[in-house]
């Protein structure tokens, strides 16, 4: 649609907004990961600009969308979006807890995998996109309750295997760790309740991250 033709426009050499102002995407990618209203003020003049009920953040959601497909749905699809792009809505408090993680190299996720020592971590969007993260392949689970993990780290401590928890939820950091997993070669594993809200859950980590079914099967569901 009209999104779409605005794309194959040129959007290098800038958009205009309907304030006069203008959205570059040569320049988005320039910046490197910013803060969505940092990056509102110092392109636009105001912090608000590109908030997600502001023509302008609403113009930048559907040219992004034009280049990665599906269309975002909801909030959490809208942000995933913007940060796939750099734009990070909520770089503190959006966060994902780990165990373990399968991590390589001395970057800063490393660092703090490693000080942790089978000890659970809180890594926010901004830990996670920060840098490119360094992972080595190995098997992943998904877990959907932080008493899951918890126990993990209580019994197991480092010898836990490598678990990221979902917190009923996949926010934008979730979504990105799982992301760079797979990317490096991880396989995923996940398993949860067998209820709508579990089966939401893996129906999620399958679809966004080609996460497998663990003790998901007919005969796992009549011992549940």
């Amino acid at each position: 649609g009209g999104a779409a033709r605005a794309a194959r426009g040129g959007l290098g050499a800038g958009v205009r907004t309907p304030g006069g102002g203008r959205l570059p995407h040569r320049r988005l990618a320039e910046a490197g990961a910013r803060h969505r209203r940092v990056l509102a003020a110092r392109l636009l003049g105001s912090a608000h600009a590109l908030d997600a009920d502001q023509p302008a953040g609403q113009l930048l959601v559907s040219l992004l969308a034009a280049w990665r497909r599906p269309a975002p749905s909801g909030a959490a699809g809208r942000r995933e979006l913007l940060a796939s792009f750099g734009v990070l809505s909520d770089p503190i408090s959006c966060a994902v807890t780990v165990l373990n993680l399968p991590v390589a190299g001395d970057g800063l996720v490393a660092g703090m995998t490693r000080l942790a020592a089978g000890r659970h971590l809180s890594l926010t969007l901004g830990n996670l996109t920060c840098e490119p993260l360094s992972l080595r392949a190995a098997d992943v689970f998904i877990c959907a309750n932080p008493t899951v993990l918890a126990e993990a780290e209580r019994r197991l401590g480092p010898r836990a295997p490598a678990l990221v928890c979902a917190d009923g939820q996949f926010n934008t950091a979730c979504l990105r760790l799982l992301g760079a997993l797979a990317a490096a070669g991880c396989r995923l594993h996940v398993h949860t309740d067998f209820d709508w809200g579990g089966l939401s859950i893996v129906s999620r980590a399958i679809q966004t991250a080609g996460a497998q079914p663990r003790r998901y099967g007919p005969e796992d569901y009549r011992e549940a």
